[in-house]
C-alpha cells in the first residue's frame, strides 16, 4: 500500500474489540444472577495497525479485580496480579509478541525481524526488533481507574475525607488508597476496591499507563532482547460519555511534564541526559467513540442492581482463549499451581526461555525471575525516573520463583 492508506477510525477499533468479544464463548464473561443483578465488568483490547496488514486486535481481556497485596509471595509466578482489563489485554499484547519472536527466528513472523547482529547506538544489543513502522491501540470501555476517572468518581459526592490527604504508607509522598480524596487530583494511586477488602498495592490503571508512555508496553522480559522503539501506544480510545479533557490530559501528560516533553527526556536529579537508546518519551492521543458496550457499570439503583463480574477473559490471536477467576483459569484453586494463565509470570518466563534456547543461548535453571527482571537495568533506570515524577510509587510484596521450577507447565494446565 501506498501514502494514500488511511488509518482505522477510534469506532472502527472499538467496534473490532467488541465484535471479537462477542465471538468468544459465555464463559467468563459477565451475566444476570439468579436473583436479578446484572453483572458488569470492563473491557480493553490491543489493536494493532501497519498499512500492510490492516488493523488486527490481537489481544482482549475484561476484567475489574486484583490479588490482596499480602497474597502475592504465596502465587510463586502461578497466579495473576492485577486482572483490571487494559492491563490483562497488555500481558495478553507481551504473550503474542514473545510468540512472534519465536516466530521471528524462523523468518516466519509478520510483526518481528531478528537479528542478532544489530547493535543499538549506546552498545546495548537487542535481537529483535520491529519490522516495520507500527501503530498501536488501546481500547477501554470506561475511563482507567485512577486520576483519569476521578470526576467521574467525585460527580455527585460530598468530598468526605479531610485534609491531609491520608496514604497508606504513612508518609507525606505516599500512595492513596482506590477512590479515597477523590476530590484530591493529581495523586498515584492503588487499584479501588470496597474499604473492607484486603488491600492491593498494585497501581490504578491511570499510572500504570502513564508509566508506559516511557517505559513502552513491553515487559521487563522482552524489552531485554526486543526494541522498545516502536512499541509504544499510539491512541487510548474510550466511550465519549467518560472522557474528560481535563483529567486525561492531567493524568497522562502533565503529570510527567517539567516545561517540555524534551525537557523531561533530559531532567534527571544529578545530571543531564537522554533516554537510553530504545527509549523515548511517547505521550499517547486521546480519542472517543460512539461504539456500544452492552456490559458496562450501569445505576445500581435500577431493577435488581448491578455488581461487577468476579470473572475475566482472556483471548490471545492465535494462542490462547481463557476464562479466569481469582488469578488462575476457572475451576482451578489458586496457589497450588493448577491453571495457570498462559500470561502468568511462570508460564511467560517459559516462553522466555525457549525464546532464549532458539537462538542458542541458554538461562541458568537456579535464576530466578525477579533477578533476571533486575538484570535489565536499562529497563530499571527508565522506570525509576517515571516513579520519581508521579511519587508515591511503592513496591508491592515479591511473588518470585525459580527457571527450573517453571518447565513443563502445560502439563498442569486445567482445560
Amino acid at each position: 500500500m501506498g501514502n494514500d492508506y488511511q488509518y482505522a477510525s477510534p469506532d472502527a477499533i472499538a467496534g473490532l474489540v467488541i465484535e471479537k468479544y462477542h465471538k468468544l464463548p459465555l464463559k467468563g464473561k459477565p451475566t444476570v444472577r439468579s436473583n436479578g443483578v446484572r453483572e458488569w465488568t470492563v473491557l480493553a483490547g490491543i489493536v494493532t495497525e501497519t498499512p500492510a496488514l490492516g488493523p488486527r486486535c490481537v489481544s482482549l481481556a475484561t476484567g475489574v479485580k486484583a490479588i490482596p497485596n499480602a497474597s502475592l509471595p504465596k502465587c510463586h509466578g502461578m497466579v495473576l496480579h492485577d486482572m483490571h482489563a487494559e492491563i490483562l489485554a497488555i500481558r495478553g499484547f507481551n504473550r503474542f509478541l514473545l510468540e512472534e519472536c519465536l516466530k521471528a527466528v524462523e523468518q516466519r513472523s509478520d510483526y518481528i525481524l531478528y537479528d542478532k547482529q544489530r547493535h543499538s547506538e549506546d552498545g546495548s544489543r537487542y535481537m529483535f526488533f520491529a519490522k516495520s513502522k507500527l501503530k498501536i491501540y488501546l481500547y477501554v470501555s470506561e475511563a482507567p481507574c485512577g486520576d483519569a476517572s476521578m470526576s467521574l468518581i467525585s460527580s455527585g459526592q460530598q468530598d468526605a475525607w479531610a485534609d491531609p490527604v491520608s496514604r497508606i504508607d504513612g508518609v507525606e509522598s505516599g500512595i492513596v488508597r482506590g477512590r479515597d480524596h477523590c476530590f484530591q487530583v493529581g495523586l498515584t494511586r492503588t487499584k479501588p476496591g470496597r474499604r473492607d477488602s484486603p488491600i492491593t498495592y498494585s497501581k490504578s490503571c491511570s499510572d500504570k499507563l502513564c508509566l508506559r508512555q516511557v517505559s513502552s508496553l513491553l515487559s521487563g522480559l522482552l524489552s531485554s532482547i526486543l526494541s522498545p522503539d516502536s512499541f509504544y501506544l499510539s491512541k487510548l480510545i474510550v466511550p465519549r460519555e467518560v472522557y474528560i479533557e481535563e483529567d486525561f490530559v492531567r493524568a497522562f501528560r502533565s503529570r510527567l511534564q517539567t516545561g517540555t516533553k524534551r525537557k523531561f527526556e533530559q531532567d534527571a536529579s544529578d545530571n543531564d541526559f537522554a533516554l537510553p537508546s530504545g527509549y523515548r518519551t511517547k505521550f499517547f492521543e486521546y480519542c472517543v467513540t460512539d461504539s456500544s458496550w452492552e456490559f458496562k457499570k450501569v445505576n445500581t439503583e435500577a431493577v435488581g442492581g448491578s455488581k461487577p463480574s468476579s470473572t475475566s477473559i482472556l483471548w490471545i490471536s492465535d494462542l490462547s482463549n481463557e476464562a479466569i477467576s481469582n488469578g488462575v483459569i476457572m475451576g482451578a484453586k489458586p496457589f497450588v499451581g493448577k491453571g495457570q494463565s498462559s500470561v502468568s509470570r511462570k508460564q511467560m518466563f517459559q516462553s522466555f526461555a525457549k525464546i532464549y534456547s532458539k537462538i542458542g543461548l541458554s538461562l541458568d535453571d537456579d535464576i530466578t525471575y525477579l533477578a533476571f527482571k533486575k538484570s535489565n537495568v536499562t529497563r530499571i533506570s527508565v522506570k525509576e525516573r517515571v516513579y520519581a515524577k508521579l511519587k508515591g510509587w511503592v513496591y508491592t510484596e515479591k511473588d518470585d520463583f525459580r527457571l527450573q521450577s517453571s518447565v513443563d507447565l502445560h502439563r498442569d494446565q486445567t482445560k
